[in-house]
């Protein structure tokens, strides 16, 4: 059995002694990729690591903005915000309905004890997603 590594939670959000609150609202790209390509390599191939490994994330970074400052907040808030758009708008693995509660969750701590100036835009981009998501798909719902 592998020990996880002092300076590196073993799953995402995990806290550990050096593990503050700014680590936890950084998104592991290492670990989504690495995550990725041990779903390749599943016969058949799936998605199914990925997902997992975002939604621990993103339950990491709930819990985390519900205990952390007011100052952390002003800090992480627009880094947390393009993450969070990236991840609703990633094709693979295209976020389910747990998924996209918790990035709606995550949206509404940020917007509610933050900085809720940049709601605007975020709405904004959110409906350009809509938009060209849907202009594929016909009459289609789209979901977001």
């Amino acid at each position: 059995m592998a020990t996880p590594s002092p300076t590196r939670p073993s799953t995402p959000g995990t806290p550990t002694a050096s593990n503050t609150a700014r680590d936890v609202f950084e998104f592991d790209e290492h670990g989504f990729a690495k995550a990725g390509e041990d779903d390749k390599s599943s016969n058949p191939p799936s998605n199914s690591k990925q997902e997992l490994f975002v939604f621990q994330w993103l339950a990491a970074v709930e819990r985390e903005l519900k205990r952390c400052g007011h100052d952390i907040f002003r800090i992480m808030q627009p880094n947390l915000e393009r993450q969070l758009l990236k991840l609703i708008s990633m094709p693979v693995p295209k976020p389910r309905h747990p998924t996209r509660r918790l990035i709606a969750r995550c949206f509404l701590s940020l917007y509610v004890r933050g900085n809720s100036s940049t709601l605007y835009d975020t709405i904004k981009i959110l409906q350009s997603l809509i938009e060209s998501a849907g202009k594929g798909m016909g009459d289609k719902d789209v979901k977001l």
